[in-house]
Parts: structure tokens; sequence; C-alpha cells
């Protein structure tokens, strides 16, 4: 068989496929590169850290040029929360393969996430950039990473290292450069960037917008006008250049004159099906939702589409009339029983509601459709784990595996770790939870339930002065959080010894 089946499978999220795969395959064969990193994606897969360790470094000892290998170990590093590790083996990655997705993505996103992390990963992303300054994609995401910073003319002398000035090389670059030029607000400098994007590529809509953008700025509103008419002219149903117009119109001429243009865009037939989500889209962005909801629900009426059933749903919402949003949804549903978008949204009120089999119901018919919708999957897998019973637990286990390894993101690491956790394990669970309430913190947005889930599985793996601390500080917030009860029973278990 070919053995990349149980890659293709795993890259699904298809975890028993992929077993099952590798299983076909006699022990020599499974030594080999792709079949021996797919095992050990699988073991990271099923939270096995020390297996998938292990069977990575065996593939580099055998293999020492394995990108894969490098991207597997560097995986296991940022799932531990170990520091040092992952930044070393990107970096790694790209001086062997310079625009690597994987590797460029993680790196970037450690080095602008901050604290002492965030500087270890912005000096292998600079120096992997330095071993290849003719790769554009290396030099695109360092400069955004020394902008963010706050370094523009760092970001600006990267841009414009010799093996990248040489023309015909797209737009991307002069517009990363122009971007720069603005945050040192040189303008001309900034202008004349644009100008060479658009240049590079003249159906650019963000080259377009851009140099617009600039133009105004400059006391030309009439010359921004223009040049985003002509593009539409070329590109009719451009979305971004349509939005350009209506925010230039009506940043330069007001409310009135910019729904006028979106209300002569909507009657042209080569502008949609954009052009008649702009009036709507205006009247949301001005504050007034209700006239929002009426302006889609009008476009709604004369071309029905999923798209504006959503969009006139999230204006009700926005306007606090959720039976209004539901009405919309669910009518659009008799019409196309199996919307993904639909169903998904309409499950999230009922989530919200308390809805809970409805929720599932529509949780289960959505992921009949698209099973590989990780926010779906993950859910659902909450939605189970509230059974009260042993087989619906290990069941929400499988989903919210699959979630989490099809999206590892703060919401599918909380769910997975407090089922591990509920499961009884705990040393599972706490890299999870871990990483959870970590991105939470860095967000700005404190999650304190599931705060008061990383300290319950910390006692239960006999850690108790930290979940002391950490439960302490939760309930030292004062502020109101559904699972506070459990957070407080918690606190007076700990303080009394239990």
């Amino acid at each position: 068989m070919d053995p990349r089946q149980g890659g293709r499978s795993l890259g699904r999220g298809e975890l028993a496929e992929a077993e099952a795969a590798l299983a076909q395959l006699d022990p020599a064969a499974r030594r080999n590169e792709v079949p021996a990193t797919v095992a050990a994606m699988l073991q990271l897969a099923r939270l096995q850290f020390t297996e998938a360790r292990a069977g990575f470094e065996a593939v580099l000892r055998q293999y020492p040029e394995s990108v894969s290998a490098r991207i597997g170990l560097a995986r296991v590093g940022l799932t531990q929360g170990t520091e040092g590790e992952p930044e070393r083996l990107l970096g790694e990655v790209l001086r062997r393969q310079p625009a690597q997705p994987e590797a460029l993505s993680r790196l970037t996103a450690l080095a602008t996430s901050g604290g002492p992390r965030a500087v270890t990963a912005r000096v292998a992303l600079t120096a992997a950039q330095e071993a290849s300054p003719g790769e554009p994609a290396l030099a695109l995401a360092l400069a955004q990473v020394l902008q963010d910073a706050g370094d523009a003319a760092g970001a600006v002398a990267v841009l414009e290292t010799e093996p990248l000035l040489t023309p015909g090389r797209g737009a991307a670059l002069p517009l990363a450069r122009a971007r720069a030029y603005a945050a040192m607000e040189k303008w001309s400098e900034a202008e004349a960037a644009s100008r060479a994007a658009l240049a590079e590529s003249p159906e650019n809509a963000v080259a377009r917008r851009q140099l617009a953008s600039l133009l105004v700025r400059g006391g030309d509103p009439r010359g921004a006008e223009a040049l985003l008419r002509e593009g539409l002219r070329s590109r009719p149903a451009d979305p971004m250049l349509q939005q350009g117009l209506i925010g230039l119109v009506n940043e330069t001429r007001g409310l009135d004159a910019a729904l006028a243009v979106a209300d002569q865009l909507a009657q042209q037939p080569e502008a949609q099906p954009n052009g008649r989500l702009l009036r709507g889209d205006l009247l949301l962005a001005s504050r007034r939702p209700a006239d929002a909801a009426r302006a889609y629900a009008a476009a709604h009426a004369a071309a029905p589409s999923a798209g504006l059933a959503l969009r006139t749903a999230g204006a009700w919402l926005a306007a606090d009339q959720r039976a209004e949003a539901e009405k919309v949804l669910n009518a659009w549903l008799q019409r196309v029983p199996e919307e993904v978008e639909v169903l998904n949204t309409l499950a999230q009120f009922d989530i919200q509601a308390g809805r809970t089999p409805q929720a599932v119901q529509r949780l289960t018919t959505l992921l009949q459709r698209a099973p590989n919708n990780a926010v779906a999957l993950n859910n659902l897998a909450w939605l189970t784990s509230q059974e009260p019973n042993p087989a619906a637990l290990e069941r929400a286990r499988e989903l919210s595996e699959r979630a989490y390894f099809l999206l590892p993101s703060p919401e599918t690491a909380d769910t997975l770790g407090w089922i591990l956790a509920r499961l009884g394990q705990t040393q599972r669970a706490l890299p999870l939870l871990r990483a959870a309430v970590s991105a939470s913190r860095r967000n700005s947005a404190p999650d304190f339930g599931g705060a008061y889930r990383l300290a319950f599985t910390l006692r239960a793996a006999g850690e108790r002065a930290e979940a002391q601390r950490i439960i302490d500080q939760v309930l030292a917030n004062g502020g109101a959080f559904r699972e506070r009860p459990e957070a407080e029973r918690l606190q007076a278990e700990l303080r009394a010894g239990r």
C-alpha cells in the first residue's frame, strides 16, 4: 500500500484510519521516514508525549535532514510548554526549506506572542531570513514581526535587501514596504511603493485601496475615488474595491452619499453578489443594526442565499433581537436543511439558550456534511461530555482529540484537557489546560472557567499549592462566571486540606 495514505488520513484528523493504514505495512516499511513520522504524529495526537518524542528523535537519527520530524518535535515542545527547543527546531526547518508554511507561521506567531519565548523566536526567524535573504515569504514574515514590535525602519531594511528589489516578483513586497514607510510617516516613499505594487499587479485590490488611502491622506480624495472606480470598471464584483469606494465616499462625502453609491452598485448585475451586501454592511458599520437587518432582508428576498440569511441574522443579533435572527436562519434551513454555516450558527444559539438536544442534533447533521469542521467537533465533544455516563465521555474524548488535532486552539485544548481530566488522565490533561489558560491571559480576556478547570486538575494531580494559588486568584477577581459555585467549593476543600 502507499505509505502516504496514513499521512493523508492523519491530515484529515482520521486517527483510526491512519493507524489502520500503518498496520498494513510490514515492520521494515514502518521504519521509513514517512510512516515512522506518521506513527509519531499519531502518538502526539493521542497526547503520548514521551512516545511521540522518542519516535521523532528516532526518525532524525536515521534521517538527519528530516523536516517533518523537526516539525513534529516542535509540536511536542509547544504542547508541553518547552521553551527554546521549538524555536530552534522551527528555525532549522526554515534554513532547509525557507518558505515551509507551518514552520513559518508557528515561528512568526511565537515571535509576536510576547515574553521570553518571543525573543527566542525572533532571533531564530532573523537567522533564517539572513540565511535566505532572497526568500520573499521569510522577509515578509520578519518585516511584519519587526513592524509589530515598533521597528518599522528594521522592516524596511529587511524588505529592501538587494535580492528582493528585482522587479517582477509580485505586489506583496512593495505593499509591505509601503506599510512600513507609512508607519514611519514617510508618506512620499509609501505612495511610491504603493504605485510600484499596483504596477506589479494592476488587478491587486489591496494595492489599489492602499494607494487610494494614501491619496486621501495627501489631500486628493477625488484622485482616490477615481482610482477605485477605475479598478471597478475591470473588476466590478470585487468586494474589496466595492467596500473601499463606499468607505471613501462615506468618509469624504457622508453617509447619504455612500448609501446612494451602495444602491447604485446593488442595481448593477455585474457587481453581484457582493453589491447586494453593501447597504447593509454600511448601516451596520454606522451602528444602525436594525436598519442593516432590514436592508439585508430586502436583498435576501430579492436574491435568497445562505450568506444573506447569515448577514441578516447577524444584524438582528447585533440589534438584540435574537428571535428574529433565529427565525431567519430556521427559514433558510427549511429551504436547505444541511447548510453547514447556518446549522453551526443555530447550534451556537441552542448552546447559549441551554437547548442541548437541539444543538446536538444540528451538530450531528452538520458533521455528516462536513466531518472535518473542527468547531462543530469541539462543540459536540463538549456537549457529549456533559452526559452522565462513561461511554459518552469516551465518545467525547474521541471527538475532542480530532477537533484539537485539526484546530489546536485554546478552545479545543480546554475541551480536550477537561475531558481527559475527568477520565483521570491528569498528566495528559495538564499541558492542554495550562496552554488554554495561558492563551486567555495573553489575549487580555481571562477565562475564569478554564482557570477553575486547571486548578481542579492540578489538585487531582497532587499539585495542591499551585491549585490553591490559581483558585484564590480566580475568586479574588470577584467576577461572575458559570463555574463559580464549583470554584468556591474547590477553594473550601483545598483550604480544609481535602
